[in-house]
């Protein structure tokens, strides 16, 4: 947790969300947050070391495009963002990933898993590509804790990221309670 909550990772994942939140309307809870930012950074400081911090109800809105996204208010996206940027330091990562840019110390992405393709079809006979469906959506959340508790030793960051696995949408007084699956669209997803 320690590395968490300092000023540089906190002020990292200001940064990222005043950037993303940008266009987001007046009524938005970014104006506010962004307002008493300083506050706000001590607050979640002291709230995260005592192992208090609790991730609120995502709200479920509607995009122009009709699409609906569970929206994670300013102070979550922040958290969530601080972790992502310090886990993606300290979890371990399969030089085969490709997914991440770059991951396993080279430059990685689409164009990268292309060259690797062709680099081994000289070896090789035969090319396959798979896709599992919904495999984000049907990840069982105690056996991801279980994972990660291998390479995590905090139980104050098993206990946000479990926060952020367990999470209620809410809109118009309809809740959603998810029981499995990552959220997309989350810096902690990424």
């Amino acid at each position: 947790m320690d590395d968490v909550i300092t000023s540089e990772v906190l002020e990292a994942a200001y940064g990222w969300l005043v950037k993303c939140r940008k266009v987001y309307p007046s009524s938005s809870d970014i104006w506010s947050f962004r307002q008493k930012w300083q506050q706000e950074k001590a607050r979640l400081q002291e709230e995260l070391v005592a192992g208090r911090y609790r991730v609120g109800l995502l709200s479920r809105v509607s995009r122009p495009d009709q699409d609906q996204i569970d929206l994670w208010s300013a102070r979550d996206a922040l958290v969530l963002k601080c972790l992502a940027l310090v886990l993606s330091q300290r979890l371990p990562l399969s030089r085969r990933c490709f997914h991440i840019k770059g991951s396993g110390g080279r430059k990685r992405g689409g164009k990268a898993a292309v060259r690797e393709v062709l680099q081994q079809l000289p070896r090789s006979r035969f090319v396959l590509k798979t896709d599992v469906k919904s495999y984000y959506a049907s990840i069982e959340h105690d056996l991801l804790l279980d994972r990660l508790a291998e390479f995590i030793q905090d139980p104050r960051v098993l206990n946000l990221i479990r926060q952020y696995l367990k999470r209620t949408a809410e809109c118009g007084g309809l809740f959603w309670e998810f029981e499995k699956g990552i959220a997309l669209g989350c810096p902690l997803a990424r």
